[in-house]
């Protein structure tokens, strides 16, 4: 291959390889600029998320304390780390 040939075959490579990264960097440009003018919220998808009703606590319930008290009759437990009460087929 000559020195002129080879000349040629690179600067249509990097002519090519130009516009190939510049469509790219534009692409990257215009993204961050929708996500810097966005709402944070809607990127997130906080705007679309539901919200978790809040359980209707009527009726009887035991409290925790009696509940762990019965538990520490059957089995050594050095402390509670959290309670949770959660909704099950429609029931908490």
């Amino acid at each position: 291959m000559t020195k002129a040939k080879a000349h040629i075959l690179i600067r249509k490579a990097h002519r090519y390889l130009g516009v190939i990264f510049g469509i790219q960097f534009l692409f990257w440009t215009l993204g961050g600029l929708y996500f810097s003018w966005t709402n944070i919220k809607e990127i997130r998808g906080e705007d679309v998320r539901k919200e978790e009703p809040a359980l209707m606590l009527t009726g009887d319930y035991v409290s925790p304390d009696s509940v762990l008290n019965e538990v520490k009759k059957k089995h050594t437990i050095q402390y509670l780390k959290s309670v949770q009460l959660f909704d099950l087929l429609g029931h908490p």
